[in-house]
């Protein structure tokens, strides 16, 4: 099967919107997506962007290839620089990996989990892309004071930046009407606020930490809600923080 795609944006798609990275100038290209399987150490294992052969050469998603092989990827975005294994300083500090949490609340019937390098079992954003590192919350029922949690990880003075994206799931259902909410607190103050809705794409997240010594992140649910949604999940998708 060929078919023609505008600019050459291979793996754009990891680190954002494709459009953003091809608005520079590109060309028509004519594409075979004719690979039906890679496999990875014998086992089957596709990504969730098709890969495709141009002029003999194939082409998979880069940050697919490298966690798949065990390696950190990275895009700087302020640079335009992809980081592959170890990193220029400052190094990142993720959930699950350099930083666990301390205290946590989770609501009834709900669940608050995080994961570094979720390789079996990774899940999609609203925009398709597969996130291995995730903040996930699920909460039911209608928007209320009690249909919330919270979880607390702590900083010290090692930290300057927390980064993360937070949006919703890849069909997942969320009612027009319900926001999604995250209130980050550092050191029991209220320091920034996001919301997200049905048709909303993943939020950027750079917040300075300002010395603080913990943070906590706050999800709740606000809007009319609806009682027939058995659930609702949002995420912290590749949340990490910055060393000095």
């Amino acid at each position: 099967m060929k078919q023609a795609i505008i600019g050459f944006v291979l793996g754009a798609s990891i680190f954002g919107t494709a459009a953003a990275y091809a608005a520079g100038g590109g060309k028509n290209i004519e594409v075979f997506y004719n690979i039906n399987d890679i496999k990875i150490d014998k086992v089957s294992n596709m990504p969730h962007q098709d890969p495709f052969i141009y002029m003999s050469t194939a082409y998979v998603p880069l940050r697919f290839v490298s966690e798949e092989l065990g390696a950190e990827v990275r895009w700087d975005g302020e640079n335009r620089v992809i980081h592959i294994g170890e990193m220029e300083n400052p190094t990142p500090a993720y959930f699950g990996r350099e930083v666990d949490s301390i205290n946590r609340e989770v609501a009834e019937g709900g669940e608050l989990r995080y994961v570094f390098n979720e390789r079996h079992v990774p899940i999609n954003d609203s925009t398709g892309e597969m996130q291995r590192h995730f903040l996930l919350s699920t909460l039911g029922g209608a928007p209320g004071e009690t249909n919330s949690h919270f979880i607390e990880f702590p900083l010290g003075d090692d930290y300057e930046y927390f980064h993360a994206s937070f949006g919703n799931l890849e069909n997942h259902s969320n009612p027009m009407n319900t926001q999604k909410v995250v209130e980050i607190h550092l050191d029991d103050q209220k320091a920034a606020e996001y919301s997200i809705t049905a048709e909303d794409a993943p939020e950027t997240i750079k917040l300075e930490l300002n010395g603080a010594e913990k943070i906590s992140f706050h999800f709740k649910l606000a809007g009319e809600g609806d009682q027939s949604a058995s659930s609702y999940e949002a995420a912290l998708f590749n949340p990490f923080f910055t060393r000095k």
